[in-house]
């Protein structure tokens, strides 16, 4: 064995890597150079995988490479020393040793200094391992000089408090811990309102930028659910060790400051008291405690109560009488006004568009929340909202409990009723003329407001794919813009019917022999909100245009209204609907209101409204996306409809 247990670092062999980086003017962890000297003990008789613990639960100060000779490939002996004091040379394999320098890695990052920062302690230094049972702990949190409110205790005055893992796929698969955290007094928590109960939530199944629940969030607030939950980005160390950016988080209770009806008593027979307050989840967890029924399509919805927690036969009849009734409310008679005495039918459309912006396809699967205050005539209200983890993963084009893996309850079978669809369109009407643009800035605010916990966070947890904020907030506005146009086509645009930019082209062949079938191609690879390739008139060759008179003279015509702002840079082709030279103008840059020749643009409309626009006594023609002539649209498809020179691509709209 070459090597000595105990080395000054210059005497170390060229082997030697060390693997703890730390901020500079912080100092650094060494062996030889702790400002805080201690006794090392060897830990005899233990595995690696026991040495790999010890450096998660204590701060690795080193690993000591040796390498035997002949220099072998499978194997190595390394020296591993951690904070407190435990050593342990082992020989481990490439593979091992590589796992552990990833780990002890991962641990040199440090909170960005951006924003407030919680510092956790357990008891005793204990592993937080359940999900069900308390740790007792001790907390203190820094602020920063944008936000000094939040400082709260400190190093020397922790306050009390409990910890525990939370959540059920986001415990069990991540490394990244979510966690509920329980105060021993009433809190206002880095300036959330005050009361006893938060999470810190990882959010390590976000790789949007963490912006799935933020925005999920604050469409719930613009469009007026009756209470959103509120949360803070924060950086957490745990046990003097740094683990990300978290999301300080009200959860969902009842109380004057979160879901404020009338809190029932457990185990209540009173006619009176079994009718509220009542807090449910749709859950897609099997488990106590839950009431369960079978969904008119033949699904088990299970029901678990969180408020009250414990059922009298008298509560769970209750219960279970009025999930059982609105169930064949849902599953009647469409023309019936019955099921809006029972479901709160505002709370329901607002709740439901936010499902759909967001593109959740778990919005009515799990994490569905309902609530009913105390009342012979109150009724059960959809919120607050709470998961967006399945948010913004497809470009829109179905509504969101269309054709996906996870079961729906009820709400497509809601959609078919009139007086539902009638009211979502009006809301959303009013959501698109009054908040929806102000989404792009709000996305700009936080991502600035978080970039450098971020690139902190994706140094710790690189595997979590968030380590280009930038692109991944520009792709959740892409998809934002594109899943705007696809529901105004579905609901309509509100007010701003002709927010969609007009644009006319006349077309002048002046070409020997003169083209039989003229059609206009466009297309935009930077249209603002779109993600790809832009083609508003179709795939090549595009739409056939009509002749029209403009000034005493006859031109080729086509105009439409883009879904999208077209950049600069769209292009326009004029063909004979062939792809050979003789058959297509050069590539020519697009300008509204203008006229072209073969050759490029000679000229503009002065005055658009010199321009026929007798299209609407025109007979409607459908055209596929390829250009190809359809006298059957179907329901559920884009086409191009075109009525004399006028043409707009068209969703045919599919039930809702």
């Amino acid at each position: 064995m070459r090597g000595r247990k105990k080395q000054h670092e210059n005497d170390l062999p060229l082997a030697t890597r060390k693997v703890v980086r730390k901020k500079a003017g912080t100092g650094t962890h060494a062996f030889a150079h702790s400002q805080k000297p201690f006794e090392t003990v060897q830990r005899k008789n233990c595995s690696v995988q026991q040495v790999i613990c010890d450096i998660q639960h204590n701060s690795p100060l080193f690993c000591l490479c040796y390498y035997s000779f002949p220099l072998s490939l499978q194997e190595v002996l390394c020296l591993f020393v951690t904070s407190n004091g435990f050593y342990a040379m082992r020989k481990v394999t490439c593979i091992s040793l590589l796992s552990i320098l990833i780990s002890t890695l991962s641990f040199a990052v440090e909170p960005s200094g951006t924003l407030p920062v919680i510092h956790i302690q357990t008891e005793n230094n204990a592993a937080i391992d359940s999900h069900e049972t308390y740790t007792n702990a001790t907390y203190w949190i820094s602020g920063t000089a944008s936000d000094p409110t939040s400082a709260m205790g400190s190093a020397a005055a922790p306050i009390a408090m409990q910890i525990k893992g939370r959540g059920n796929w986001t415990w069990r698969g991540f490394d990244k811990k979510p966690y509920k955290i329980k105060l021993a007094t009433k809190t206002p928590l880095s300036g959330l309102q005050s009361n006893k109960h938060f999470a810190l939530l990882a959010h390590a199944d976000d790789n949007k930028g963490f912006l799935r629940n933020t925005l999920g969030f604050w469409l719930s607030e613009q469009i007026g659910l009756a209470w959103t939950p509120k949360q803070k980005p924060i950086e957490v160390v745990l046990n003097g060790e740094y683990i990300g950016l978290y999301f300080l988080t009200e959860t969902i209770r009842t109380g004057k400051n979160r879901v404020n009806i009338v809190e029932q008593a457990n185990n209540t027979s009173h006619p009176d008291s079994i009718t509220g307050g009542w807090l449910i989840e749709i859950d897609n967890y099997d488990k106590d405690p839950h009431i369960s029924i079978t969904e008119g399509d033949g699904y088990p919805i299970w029901f678990t109560y969180k408020t009250p927690e414990i059922l009298s036969s008298a509560q769970e009849r209750f219960l279970t009488r009025e999930m059982s009734r609105i169930n064949e409310l849902v599953y009647g008679d469409k023309t019936s006004e019955e099921l809006w005495k029972y479901v709160d039918i505002d709370a329901l459309a607002k709740f439901y568009i936010v499902q759909e912006i967001t593109d959740n396809y778990e919005s009515f699967h799990g994490s569905c929340y309902l609530y009913r205050d105390m009342g012979a005539d109150e009724k059960w209200h959809l919120g607050p909202v709470w998961d967006f983890g399945s948010a913004f993963n497809y470009k829109k084009a179905q509504y969101c409990y269309q054709g996906r893996e996870h079961h729906q309850t009820w709400i497509g079978e809601i959609c078919k009723f009139p007086t539902f669809r009638k009211r979502t369109e009006e809301i959303w009407a009013d959501f698109i003329d009054t908040h929806y643009q102000d989404i792009y800035s709000y996305i700009d605010d936080f991502s600035n407001t978080i970039a450098a916990a971020a690139q902190a966070d994706a140094e710790r947890w690189p595997q979590y794919g968030n380590e280009d904020m930038e692109s991944r907030s520009q792709e959740v506005k892409d998809l934002l813009a594109g899943t705007k146009t696809w529901l105004c086509q579905q609901w309509g645009y509100g007010n701003n019917q002709d927010e969609r930019l007009q644009w006319i082209i006349l077309f002048d062949d002046n070409g020997i022999p003169a083209w039989e079938n003229v059609h206009c191609y466009i297309w935009d690879d930077y249209a603002e909100g779109c993600s790809g390739c832009y083609q508003p008139l179709g795939d090549w060759p595009g739409t056939p245009m009509q002749t029209t008179k403009y000034k005493g003279k006859t031109y080729y015509s086509i105009s439409f209204r883009a879904d999208y702002r077209l950049s600069s840079s769209a292009g326009i082709i004029f063909n004979n609907s062939k792809s050979k030279e003789d058959n297509q103008t050069a590539d020519l840059i697009l300008e509204n209101n203008s006229i072209y020749t073969r050759e490029g643009k000679t000229g503009e409309i002065s005055t658009t409204s010199d321009v026929p626009n007798a299209y609407e006594n025109e007979a409607t023609v459908y055209y596929t996306l390829q250009g190809i002539p359809t006298s059957n649209p179907q329901s559920g498809q884009v086409y191009i409809v075109r009525k004399g020179s006028h043409v707009e691509k068209q969703f045919i709209r599919q039930d809702f």
